[in-house]
């Protein structure tokens, strides 16, 4: 993986994202997507796939805001069906970016597929919006918070 690769969320890469459940994508600027739910339950949003190095530690950086909601960073893991972040990293109410590191977890394959985006939390209301500009993922800086699987160590970042 290069130094940290950007997927942004805008009009027109949104043939590269996601829906989860129920969520209409709009777009209010061209440099954001809005994400509304439809739905008064769960955990709807957005995602992206991104295939990323087995057992190696990242950072997600998620640029974006909730507008009256809450809706959290969400990397998760389809294979073992695994958040990959356990606690809630929120998007703030105005617009700026929050970051959580995580592991990405052991594969007999060199590469993982993972679910990287926002979804609401709370649970929403129907109608709740959250706007989503990018994400970018990088190798975490000093280490994560959570260690890498035993008995391997994590493998190092190249750039």
């Amino acid at each position: 993986m290069t130094k940290s690769v950007t997927v942004h969320a805008t009009p027109g890469t949104r043939n590269q994202w996601s829906t989860n459940q129920k969520v209409r994508v709009s777009a209010k600027t061209s440099d954001c997507l809005v994400v509304t739910s439809d739905q008064n339950r769960s955990t709807p949003g957005l995602y992206t796939r991104l295939y990323l190095k087995q057992n190696t530690q990242y950072t997600v950086e998620v640029k974006g805001c909730a507008y009256h909601a809450q809706a959290f960073v969400w990397v998760f893991d389809p294979k073992t069906c695994k958040r990959l972040i356990p606690n809630y990293t929120f998007l703030p109410s105005t617009r700026g970016c929050v970051c959580a590191d995580f592991c990405t977890p052991e594969s007999a394959n060199e590469y993982v597929c993972l679910y990287v985006g926002a979804l609401f939390t709370g649970p929403p209301t129907k109608g709740q919006q959250f706007e989503l500009c990018r994400v970018t993922i990088s190798c975490a800086k000093g280490g994560s918070k959570k260690p890498a699987p035993a008995p391997k160590p994590a493998a190092p970042c190249h750039y």
